[in-house]
């Protein structure tokens, strides 16, 4: 109910805003001083209506009947441009449209509504994972613990997990069918904290636990011949690290050497290098931007949290994650949402909550 309230209200004032031209006239002044640049949005995946989450958080999925609604909202609001114009531009009426990791649906959903649309975009993609049948692992986690054998999870055989991980772990374990999914999502965000390692161990050890393995489902990764046509199709190419790693919590050779052999990859496959690097799960340091830039990368782009100082701007351009959540209002899909979020106002109201400036 509280949801469903504050969702309501959120609706209210947006179409208060967006219908009388308030939304307008705030753009038009102290709006674009909030965001004095080009706005860099962000999918993950976009799926039919029908298929629902198909093992990813709700975060990373937008429908395709609402990924064209939104495209066309942004059509309308911004000059879509190519990721190399909007990392130079200080336009805050231009916008750059990326998509992260390589899922098979952004060929399958989202390149025939770029195309009909005629807008640039740039995928960024897992080298390591393109043509294979793996999954990331907040995905084979969230398959491993949708088994009802997971009520049987023994916590003593987690005892030398971080605590909190263990907590959430035991919580996802015992979750209902309509509590699965918010406790996953919090598990999968405290786990992001461990190393590979021991990441690696705690999954194993799930998946004897519930008797089931996280291999030989159906592949939902993109082909490399299907990255071509991407290309070919006008869709600028990007690397995203080998193994999805996250670059900070893992040796120092080892990030590097993913941000160069990721590179190296996508060279390999479609005869040019790419000019773009994102940062798995937007983590990046100082050290680490050096070494994109060392390896030939252009420009590199983090998520919507500020990079640490010290990291070029070039090196590290904030970008906004896009869900099928960012336009939702009371009823379904809802344009002044959505045009409230990307335009940067309910970012400000969220940022004075939080007691930035």
């Amino acid at each position: 109910m509280i949801g469903f309230l504050a969702r309501a209200a959120k609706h209210g004032i947006a179409a208060l805003l967006y219908r009388t031209g308030l939304l307008g006239w705030w753009w038009r002044g102290p709006g674009r001083k909030h965001r004095p640049r080009a706005l860099i949005v962000t999918y993950h995946r976009v799926l039919p209506a029908e298929t629902g989450l198909d093992l990813s958080q709700a975060g990373i999925v937008v429908s395709s009947a609402t990924f064209e609604r939104q495209l066309k909202v942004l059509a309308r609001l911004f000059r879509i441009v190519p990721l190399e114009t909007a990392a130079a531009s200080a336009d805050p009426d231009s916008c750059a449209i990326t998509f992260d990791d390589g899922w098979a649906d952004n060929y399958a959903h989202a390149l025939p509504v770029l195309t009909r649309f005629q807008v640039p975009s740039t995928l960024f993609v897992t080298t390591g994972l393109i043509g294979t049948d793996q999954l990331f692992w907040p995905e084979r986690l969230a398959y491993l613990l949708s088994d009802p054998a997971r009520a049987g999870l023994k916590p003593a055989a987690f005892d030398g997990l971080d605590p909190e991980v263990k907590a959430a772990l035991a919580e996802a374990a015992q979750a209902t069918a309509d509590e699965l999914a918010p406790a996953v999502d919090q598990l999968i965000e405290r786990t992001k904290r461990l190393a590979d390692d021991d990441r690696e161990q705690m999954l194993a050890l799930v998946a004897r636990q519930v008797g089931r393995d996280a291999s030989g489902l159906t592949p939902r990764l993109l082909t490399w011949p299907q990255v071509t046509a991407m290309q070919a199709a006008g869709v600028e190419i990007g690397a995203h690290g080998v193994s999805h790693a996250i670059l900070t919590r893992i040796d120092p050779a080892r990030a590097v050497a993913e941000i160069q052999d990721s590179r190296l990859a996508v060279e390999r496959a479609l005869g040019r290098a790419p000019a773009a690097f994102a940062y798995p799960n937007g983590d990046t340091t100082p050290e680490l931007a050096r070494a994109v830039e060392r390896s030939g990368y252009r420009l590199a782009v983090v998520t919507e949290e500020p990079s640490p100082p010290g990291c070029p701007a070039i090196l590290a351009l904030r970008r906004k994650n896009l869900s099928e959540g960012s336009s939702r209002g009371i009823a379904g899909f809802s344009a002044a949402v959505f045009a409230c979020e990307v335009l940067g106002l309910f970012d400000l109201v969220r940022d004075l909550g939080r007691g930035r400036r």
